[in-house]
């Protein structure tokens, strides 16, 4: 029976405690009430749909289209048969009946690993363009001039993660 006057209970929530303790030890002590803001584990699939969902606006008369695949050598193949496999498990991507296809190819990182990177070219040539303009380069390094503290995120899987609007898949 689990209960909370259960010995199985005591244990488990001692051994939950304990890992909480062990993670706490390396947040230093005047941050450790952020502690919530930071998941043990990643997320995975998709956010549910919702109005500020990420719309592909086809310009009139464009129509997305099958593009060749690119020649990958046997390491690239096996890199994105696991990165497909990987991405599918996690939810952030499903099955495809679309008619319209583009080409994948990889870059080398300096680890020397490979990434993934898809050819959106004959994509973006038919989709309207957003013209809200990203803040220019000399602008922020003077915003950020003296300034001590900075963060560096990793959003590596950031990209998968931004639901596209229902019917622009």
């Amino acid at each position: 029976q689990w209960n909370k006057e259960s010995d199985a209970w005591h244990e488990y929530a001692r051994a939950e405690h304990s890992k909480e303790e062990e993670r706490l030890k390396n947040i230093p002590d005047k941050y450790r009430i952020y502690n919530k803001l930071f998941k043990e584990t990643l997320e995975t699939g998709l956010p549910e749909y919702n109005q500020w969902d990420h719309e592909i606006s086809i310009i009139k008369g464009g129509e997305p289209a099958f593009y060749k695949l690119y020649n990958l050598t046997e390491p690239q193949l096996q890199t994105r048969r696991e990165y497909i496999d990987d991405i599918l498990a996690k939810g952030y991507i499903r099955l495809s009946t679309s008619s319209a296809g583009y080409p994948v190819m990889f870059i080398l990182k300096k680890n020397r690993k490979l990434r993934l990177v898809v050819d959106y070219q004959q994509l973006n040539k038919i989709t309207r363009k957003d013209r809200t303009p990203l803040p220019l380069i000399t602008e922020l390094r003077d915003r950020l001039w003296g300034k001590r503290w900075f963060t560096a995120l990793d959003l590596k899987g950031a990209y998968n993660l931004i639901r596209i609007k229902e019917g622009d898949e």
